[in-house]
Order: C-alpha cells, then structure tokens, then sequence
C-alpha cells in the first residue's frame, strides 16, 4: 500500500518541483496562469467530472451528512489555532480537501472499482461546498456574485447535465476531457513557483497543520460514524477521506483574493507530503 500511495503522491511532487525549478531559472508572475486556469481549466475539469453520471442520492442521506461534517467541521476546530494564522488563510485547506487527485484513486485502490460511484458522490459533495461556502469564507461578495463565478456556473450545470443524463457527440466529450486535464498540472506548476518565497515560519504552520489536518478529520468522521451509524464501506470510505490532505485548489483561491497565498501553499505542500505516512499506517486499520 505504501508503493501505491507513493505513485499517486511523488507524481504531484514532481510537477511542484518543475515549478519551483522554473521560477528560480526564469522568475515569472504565476498570476494570470493561475486566473486562467480558475476562469477557464477548473470549470471544464468540474463540469466534465459532474456531467457524465447520474448520481443516485435517495439512497444515501446518511452518508452525505456524514461527509458534510467531515467537510466543513475541521474547519470549526481550527479556528483554536487563529491566534497563529487568520481565519481565512487556515480554515480553508483545514475544511477542503484532496478529494480529486488523491481521493478518489486512493478509494479505487483500496476498495476496488466498485467503490467509484461512491467515492465520485464524496468529491461532488466536497467540490460543491468548496465553490459554495469555501469562496464565501474567502471573499465578502454578495451571494448573487459568487453566483457567476465560473466554478459554480459549471457546478450547477455539471450536476444538472449529470442528473438528466444528456448525451454528449464524442468529439465533445474528448474536447472537454483534454481541456480539463489541464487544470490539476497547471495548479501544481504554480504552487512550485509559490515556494520560492516561503519563508521559516511558514515551516512551522506547514507542519502543524500537516498533523493537525488528518486528527481533525478523523475526530470528525468517528463523531458522524457513531451519529449516523454508518457501518461497512460507506464507514471505511468516510474515513479513508477524513484523512485526506488539503486540495491544491485551496491555494489557487487563495492567490486569486489575496490571502496569504505563500502561507497556503505551504501548509498544501506539508499536509500531502505527510500523507505518505499517515495512509500506510492508516489503512490496515480502514480495511
């Protein structure tokens, strides 16, 4: 399990590095990549991911509870540690986490294919409330403007698409996929050029938070396990995502509205990098 965990996260690390290496040789401003891949890559990721498959979620209200505290309530923990880092800057990647790149092949890995209908209903859940409540902690925009962000837009489009399941010609779907696979590299090519600045203080927060994310999701996830009496695969599911690290998205947002974007990528960079311990001692008492 460690050898699998380790392909899924030093790929991601090596494209960090690329970055970072870049930005030393040749320093650029990430700036407009980063509002690019935000206005145009991410949607086209999330509306592509949300469109093709319906989700059946009569079936599972305890499960979706479940995952919307494992979600949001870290984040109400770790306002204890605002005295260190602003609210803004913290409770983000704290709340929202690796559901994408990580989470779900992680899931498959773990569970088998037959885990991916399950684990894709945890990443929409953790991808809507971040586009939802994650860019309102952000930003003091009114509702009506979060509204036409493009991340919502293709949210609520994906979803409806999804739900109706609305066939798509081949050459579009194709077009949208290879569009979307843009979004994941771009973001961590510009994380990397981000760790040129850090600075020893933001060691520190990355390595706290790096601790403190997966016991604050896990804490979370016993307390709903036991509430809503979840039990089998859909409690070893819930588990295995509590433990995940923050999403890189998170820093993304934070360069775009200015909160700290150094500090966020740190504490991004820290929590993955961490989960290279945290799954292979984790997971044999998952299964």
């Amino acid at each position: 399990m460690f050898s699998q965990v380790v392909s899924i996260v030093v790929p991601v690390f090596a494209v960090v590095l690329i970055g970072l290496g870049y930005q030393k040789i040749k320093p650029i401003s990430a700036s407009t990549m980063n509002q690019t891949n935000l206005d145009v890559f991410v949607p086209i990721l999330i509306f592509s991911a949300l469109s093709k498959d319906a989700l059946d979620l009569s079936g599972y209200l305890p499960l979706i509870l479940a995952t919307i505290m494992v979600v949001l309530l870290p984040g109400v923990l770790s306002l204890a540690w605002c005295r260190l880092v602003p609210a803004k800057v913290l409770v983000p990647p704290m709340m929202f986490r690796n559901t994408g790149n990580l989470g779900l092949p992680l899931a498959v890995y773990t569970f088998g294919d037959d885990i991916l209908p399950l684990a894709v209903l945890l990443f929409v859940i953790a991808n809507s409330l971040h586009f939802t409540v994650g860019l309102k902690i952000l930003t003091s925009h009114s509702g009506f403007k979060l509204l036409r962000s493009p991340m919502i837009i293709a949210t609520i489009l994906g979803l409806i698409v999804g739900q109706l399941e609305i066939p798509f010609p081949l050459w579009l779907e194709r077009g949208l996929e290879l569009a979307g696979q843009v979004a994941i590299p771009l973001m961590l090519f510009t994380l990397g050029t981000r760790m040129v600045n850090m600075h020893w203080s933001d060691w520190f927060i990355g390595t706290l938070m790096a601790i403190w994310a997966p016991l604050s999701g896990l804490a979370i996830a016993i307390v709903a396990v036991e509430i809503l009496d979840l039990k089998g695969i859909e409690m070893q599911l819930l588990v295995l995502y509590s433990l995940l690290p923050p999403a890189v998205l998170n820093y993304l947002l934070a360069d775009q509205y200015n909160q700290a974007p150094n500090r966020v990528a740190t504490i991004v960079l820290f929590g993955n990098a961490a989960s290279l311990l945290v799954y292979p001692i984790a997971l044999p008492f998952i299964i």
